[in-house]
């Protein structure tokens, strides 16, 4: 039975969190037209998951900060995440199409990796992600549904294309990178060879109670895909292969229809964001036994200045830390956590003790 999609306009970034408080109120001019039938009907929902068995956030006290720096300083205007591997932080450079790589000692900036902004090789038309894996680092341009690959010494070891998936998020693991592309009524996983080639590819399809599957955060760790939902209160956790291992709700579990308006037509229904919808999880860090997870919004929609932690094997929630700043990015390892955070509107590489 055939289907229709109106895919909705993949979302901009800009340089501060202002963005996220127009997006409700832009996505509320966007009307997402979905052929209801039989097949749509029948898919397995990506929104069907267990709930958390906790009502309420469980406090320790505060992360204990050991460094800091102001991006500014050291040419990063504007970063979209913060990846450490192997002894070194890489920070998305969003401005200039690059990666900054800083050393954790003492935050000092190391390097710079990329061939920045334009259409030859290794170039982008602009950084959408990159991820870091064990022998190579990439960086993705959504719209040109483009990869470019790295060596870490800044040498540039090749380009591919993705045609059928456009590169929303990545992961690397191994040597593979895994690809998220959200579409409006699923979402797309593709592991992919550093050479461009999908090996596998699954997806993880929306219903009529949760239409808009527009972004998510994917991490790949110890053989495993991490997924914590951006425009959805969910985790998820997967095998290489696509099986899914556990999806369980986030301790804000919104219900998927105060998300959404509806309007039904005579042949078919059609959603949009509320101009009050909430969204989820900001970003997320798999470290050995758990996960870090950022969120963006609690359950009356506001911005919210928690880490919360939950259980890597089966994404139970496990306990929350208060931060003094609005935060965009966390990654860590056994000892200390690191994240990009706002301070008067100004963008910092913040270092933690890891107190798990």
């Amino acid at each position: 039975m055939g289907r229709l999609i109106s895919i909705v306009g993949r979302l901009k970034d800009l340089p501060s969190f202002r963005f996220y408080t127009g997006l409700f109120l832009l996505s509320s001019l966007l009307v997402i037209s979905i052929a209801c039938n039989e097949e749509v009907a029948e898919a397995e929902s990506f929104f069907e998951r267990t709930p958390q068995t906790i009502d309420e956030r469980v406090f320790h006290d505060s992360l204990v900060l050991v460094d800091s720096t102001k991006l500014e300083p050291h040419g990063v205007h504007d970063a979209r995440n913060v990846f450490l591997h192997d002894g070194l932080l890489y920070v998305g450079d969003t401005a200039e199409t690059r990666v900054a790589v800083f050393s954790p000692e003492d935050l000092s900036l190391v390097s710079l990796i990329g061939h920045g902004s334009g259409e030859g090789p290794g170039e982008l038309g602009g950084l959408r992600d990159f991820a870091v894996g064990p022998g190579f680092i990439a960086l993705c341009s959504e719209p040109e549904r483009k990869v470019a690959l790295y060596d870490f010494d800044g040498s540039h070891r090749g380009d591919f294309f993705l045609n059928d998936a456009p590169p929303h998020r990545l992961a690397a693991t191994e040597d593979v990178v895994v690809v998220l592309s959200p579409f409006s009524s699923k979402e797309v996983f593709s592991v992919v060879s550093s050479e461009g080639e999908v090996r596998i590819g699954w997806e993880q399809r929306a219903d009529d109670t949760s239409p808009l599957a527009y972004s998510g955060i994917v991490e790949a760790a110890d053989n495993h895909v991490y997924f914590a939902g951006i425009s959805e209160s969910t985790l998820r956790k997967y095998s290489l292969d696509g099986e899914l291992l556990f999806s369980r709700a986030t301790i804000d579990d919104v219900p998927p229809n105060t998300n959404y308006a509806t309007f039904e037509g005579p042949t078919h229904t059609s959603w949009r964001y509320t101009d009050h919808a909430v969204l989820s999880s900001l970003d997320m860090a798999v470290l050995g036994d758990y996960m870090l997870v950022y969120p963006l919004h609690d359950t009356m929609g506001d911005r919210i200045r928690v880490l919360d932690v939950y259980d890597s094997a089966d994404g139970t929630y496990q306990k929350s830390f208060r931060m003094q700043h609005l935060a965009r990015s966390v990654t860590g390892d056994a000892t200390q956590i690191f994240m990009l955070e706002y301070i008067e509107e100004e963008l910092y590489l913040m270092a933690y003790e890891n107190p798990l």
